[in-house]
């Protein structure tokens, strides 16, 4: 391993074990996404902040009105909002201390051209904020022995990685 690769390892470390997390779109709606995958990472061991302008707790735990809010700096940062939102998130982000966002979000380049300009715009912001980004229109990530901060349930412990650029099969494992 070069020292290159051992600092691409370092760098995508936060993405498979964060120690503390923001969630920006947490929702007390059991229909949302939001919701889902708070109650995923609610039931790990890892500091989670759920970020909402709705309401000051969710599920239970604390709620923050936007990044910036949080007391102190987040690892990971997942993001569960509208598409036109995304870009715009970037920057807080930063602020926030996070280098590594998933975005679960949808209505990307999936949709057509208008989603294309926004998973353009939202790249471009990643990249003059220095974010690392999975997604978007992901499932999200887990890590059976850590977290599951995806809206799916999480897959039994086991000595195998799967990655998958489909959420299909990866929400079916």
């Amino acid at each position: 391993m070069t020292d290159s690769d051992a600092e691409l390892f370092k760098d995508m470390d936060p993405f498979f074990n964060p120690k503390r997390i923001a969630l920006v779109g947490a929702s007390a709606d059991y229909r949302k996404l939001g919701n889902s995958i708070l109650m995923n990472l609610l039931a790990s061991e890892i500091d989670v902040f759920p970020i909402t302008h709705s309401r000051d707790y969710v599920l239970g735990a604390k709620a923050y009105p936007n990044l910036a809010s949080i007391p102190n700096p987040v690892d990971l940062v997942i993001i569960a909002v509208g598409a036109k939102y995304c870009a715009s998130l970037m920057s807080e982000v930063k602020k926030a201390g996070a280098k590594n966002a998933i975005i679960i979000s949808g209505g990307f380049s999936e949709t057509g051209l208008d989603g294309v300009k926004l998973e353009n715009d939202l790249v471009k912001a990643a990249k003059e904020s220095g974010i690392r980004i999975i997604g978007p229109n992901c499932v999200g990530v887990s890590n059976s022995r850590l977290f599951n901060g995806t809206f799916t349930m999480m897959p039994e412990r086991g000595n195998i990685a799967f990655v998958s650029q489909s959420g299909a099969l990866g929400g079916m494992t």
